[in-house]
């Protein structure tokens, strides 16, 4: 077999070859679509409940509880992780999503698992976090649990939804209403119960949110029997926002793709495809990447 002796080559064959290696990194990324999870940490607390597009890559944020543990990261596009620094002493708890707000430019909102949210803005030059407003989404009850957020622009309006998480024995609630980002408000809240009617244990029908291109709204439900698993994810479409700016329901809903031993929390789409980050619990974090036509 025939072995390249790097220090055979002249300077223009090492810069070449240099950007070779360079290229093929960066585009490993996204060069395998459905049989490659890439691990992003091994530790527990850069496990990843929430994902959005930033700058060259994007803002994935952790559901740590105590002080001292990062709340916000930018993941890069060759999996590293860099954490930011929360702008308050008081820092949040259990941060479950993230979504960009359509037309506000590095601006998102990062929700806590009990409704709390804050709309932040973020320095696409020195990654530094300011908070625009807090509110609390309306309509939760005592035993709901909110893991999933998505917001859209339809027909001149701009929609929040936000998802519970549901368990084996109560179905999950979507929410759907308007958001008004000026004033932080949140008016007009509609929402429908669902499960996905398919054999899970320790079942968790809404994980994350996120809309396409063609206004599918997709999630994954998850099977999460504690911090070691075994888990298993099922990514499916909820429903689909129309261009006049209702949503319909999908009914039979099923899964589109299953997933052993990965619990995918943060969802995200990406150029024709979505991107899936996980929240393995002590298993650490992975990413995994597929395409929507793929999908039935």
């Amino acid at each position: 077999m025939f072995e390249l002796d790097y220090h055979m080559l002249n300077e223009p064959m090492k810069k070449f070859t240099y950007l070779t290696i360079a290229i093929s990194a960066f585009t490993s990324f996204f060069s395998c679509d459905d049989d490659s999870w890439i691990r992003i940490s091994e530790e527990r607390i850069y496990s990843i409940s929430g994902v959005s597009a930033f700058n060259n890559g994007w803002l994935v944020v952790h559901d740590n509880k105590k002080i001292n543990q990062p709340r916000v990261s930018l993941l890069s596009k060759n999996n590293q992780l860099k954490d930011l620094t929360w702008p308050h002493s008081s820092l949040p708890y259990d941060l479950e999503a993230i979504h960009s707000i359509p037309n506000y430019g590095n601006q998102y909102v990062v929700m806590e698992s009990t409704g709390k949210c804050y709309r932040i803005i973020v320095n696409p030059d020195t990654e530094e976090i300011r908070i625009k407003g807090e509110f609390k989404l309306p309509g939760l009850s005592e035993s709901m649990n909110l893991e999933g957020l998505a917001l859209i622009e339809s027909n001149g309006v701009l929609k929040v939804f936000y998802g519970d998480r549901g368990s084996d024995s109560r179905p999950s609630t979507l929410f759907f209403a308007d958001y008004n980002v000026k004033q932080n408000d949140i008016t007009v809240v509609r929402s429908y119960s669902f499960s996905l009617l398919e054999s899970m244990s320790d079942k968790r029908n809404i994980a994350d949110l996120v809309f396409d291109k063609k206004g599918n709204l997709w999630s994954a439900a998850t099977s999460d029997p504690g911090n070691d698993g075994p888990f298993e994810t099922r990514l499916f479409r909820v429903g689909k926002m129309s261009k006049e700016g209702s949503f319909s329901i999908t009914r039979p809903m099923k899964s589109s793709k299953t997933f052993e031993n990965e619990k995918v929390e943060a969802i995200t789409t990406y150029k024709s495809g979505i991107l899936l980050l996980t929240d393995n619990e002590n298993l650490g974090s992975s990413r995994y990447f597929i395409r929507i036509n793929k999908l039935p």
